[in-house]
């Protein structure tokens, strides 16, 4: 199993982290996939690996059996007798997957040894595993920014989110000095601006007027490690032309590990603070 394979996610993008969940069918499996796991040394990986043989493959391969046997068999839609024997089995065979699948995933005393860069841990409850999540997370990604929205904070958002985004810009650029820049309502523009602008100080109130500020200190947010690193490149660019895709890829990169959304947003952001010095 090639880890740097798993990590490569479909669009080409390098995946900030991946957990694994192993699910071995005997003991020599259970033998083989610790050895495994102790030679993996990448930082981004976790692994989870039960003390015993589980049965959730053979729940799968039996739940597939019975699909193909109703795709098969169209026939059985008409037969209620049939029909509700299958489908007895198949919520049945579903319920014990789904008892196995927690036993293989949720800490506990009886639950998996998780291991990270080759050491095994012992997690036996919710709050030892997110005590662990979250120390590597800031080994990983100390320059990240705190924000907690999870409409921005994602490598793909929707529509209605983009919407938000143009609106939160387009008010920006304007040059608004309204406090929160005159949005009302619970939209998906007032969450994001609440938690990217108004939490982390960058936009405040100035006098009698509110506007975008530098990132201040203290920096409860650690929105400022990222806004120099933006600073920084685009001043990089008085001599020589520079793609922003380059910032992009920098900024989703640790130590920052930006989401997509949030990168392009706050680039935008610091664009427009110092639009008086730049020019694109």
């Amino acid at each position: 199993l090639n880890v740097y394979d798993l990590l490569a996610l479909k669009t080409g993008r390098v995946s900030a982290g991946l957990i694994i969940h192993c699910s071995p069918s005997t003991m020599a499996e259970v033998g083989y996939l610790k050895e495994w796991a102790s030679e993996i040394a990448d930082e981004r990986v976790l692994i989870t690996i039960p003390d015993v043989p589980s049965d959730a493959l053979s729940f799968v391969v039996d739940l597939a059996a019975l699909k193909r046997i109703r795709d098969d068999n169209p026939e059985i839609s008409e037969d209620p007798v049939a029909l509700k024997e299958l489908s007895s089995r198949e919520q049945g065979l579903a319920d014990l997957l789904e008892e196995e699948l927690i036993e293989l995933t949720e800490p506990g005393p009886s639950g998996p040894t998780w291991y990270w860069k080759g050491e095994a841990y012992e997690i036996n409850d919710s709050k030892t595993m997110n005590q662990l999540l979250s120390s590597i997370c800031d080994d990983l990604y100390p320059k990240a920014p705190h924000i907690h929205n999870e409409l921005i904070n994602r490598y793909q958002i929707s529509g209605a989110v983009v919407t938000a985004v143009k609106k939160i810009a387009a008010e920006l650029l304007r040059g608004s000095q309204e406090e929160r820049l005159g949005l009302e309502g619970n939209g998906p523009e007032v969450s994001i601006f609440k938690a990217v602008y108004e939490k982390t100080g960058i936009y405040r109130g100035s006098g009698d007027a509110w506007k975008l500020h530098d990132p201040g200190q203290p920096d409860g947010s650690n929105i400022g490690p990222a806004w120099a690193a933006i600073t920084e490149y685009v001043q990089s660019c008085n001599r020589t032309s520079k793609p922003l895709s380059d910032l992009f890829v920098e900024l989703q990169a640790r130590p920052y590990g930006m989401r997509a959304a949030m990168v392009r947003l706050l680039v935008w952001t610091v664009l427009i603070r110092n639009r008086d010095n730049i020019c694109l």
